[in-house]
C-alpha cells in the first residue's frame, strides 16, 4: 500500500536537488548583481563582489555539512552528536544566506519580490533539515 503524500519523507535525491537549486540560485543572484539596477551594480561592484564571495562560502558550507551529516550513520551517541552538529551548521548557513540576501538586497535597493524564489528554496532546505533532525530523534532515540 502506498504511503500518503503528507506522510512521505523527502528522498535523498530530492534533498540533493534542494541544495543544488540553492547553489544555482546563488550563482544566478551573483551573476546578475543581486538583481539590482545596472547603475547601482556599477556603483557597488566591490560590495557585490564581497557579498558574492560570502554567499558562495555559505552555499558550499551547506553542501559540505549536509554531505558530512548524511555520511554518518550513528551507532554511538558521539556519532549522533556529530551528525546533529553538522545538521546545525547547515541550518546556520541557511540562516546566513537569508540574512545576506536581505541585507544585500536592502543595500542595493532591490524590490522585495525580486528574490522570492531563492528565499523559498532556502526556507524549503531549512524545513527539510528540521524534518531530518526530527526523524533522527525518532530513529536513534536509543542512542541519546
Amino acid at each position: 500500500m502506498a504511503t500518503p503524500k503528507g506522510e512521505r519523507h523527502i528522498s535523498k535525491d530530492e534533498f540533493d536537488a534542494l541544495y543544488y537549486q540553492i547553489h544555482d540560485d546563488a550563482e544566478n543572484m551573483i551573476d546578475h548583481g543581486f538583481r539590482a539596477k545596472p547603475e547601482i551594480v556599477q556603483a557597488n561592484s566591490d560590495y557585490i563582489k564581497t557579498a558574492g564571495e560570502k554567499l558562495r562560502g555559505f552555499v558550499w558550507d551547506i553542501i559540505n555539512d549536509i554531505k558530512i551529516a548524511n555520511a554518518l550513520y550513528p551507532t554511538t551517541h558521539e556519532e549522533l552528536v556529530n551528525r546533529r552538529l553538522a545538521q546545525e551548521r547547515a541550518l546556520g548557513n541557511c540562516a546566513s544566506i537569508l540574512t545576506l540576501y536581505d541585507i544585500t538586497m536592502h543595500k542595493l535597493n532591490v524590490k522585495d519580490d525580486m528574490g522570492v524564489e531563492e528565499i523559498k528554496h532556502v526556507n524549503h532546505e531549512i524545513n527539510a533539515i528540521r524534518a531530518w533532525r526530527t526523524s533522527d530523534n525518532k530513529r536513534f532515540k536509543d542512542l541519546k
